[in-house]
């Protein structure tokens, strides 16, 4: 079952500006589905995952994000969100 997906800002704004730079911003889908995010464009899907935890931090509690993306039905670690957007560049 796919479910609309709201993005942190940064993502959306990244994702926009990246989709805006190829002219697709009109074309794609955006949904999620068993805590995937998928970005779809014509019949061409992307998947990333972002997994939140909590942190106390000097007296506060700070949020913080992993992220994978899915290549080949496998899931691997990239280093922040930018490696969502650069999968190739910062996988482990």
């Amino acid at each position: 079952m796919r479910s609309p997906m709201r993005l942190l800002a940064e993502e959306q704004i990244h994702i926009s500006k990246l989709l805006d730079k190829y002219n697709l911003s009109d074309q794609y889908q955006l949904f999620k589905k068993r805590g995937w995010v998928y970005i779809e464009i014509s019949g061409l899907s992307f998947a990333f995952h972002r997994k939140k935890s909590v942190q106390l931090i000097q007296g506060h509690f700070e949020d913080l994000f992993q992220y994978f993306v899915r290549i080949d039905k496998s899931a691997k670690h990239v280093d922040g969100f930018n490696g969502v957007l650069n999968p190739e560049l910062s996988l482990e």
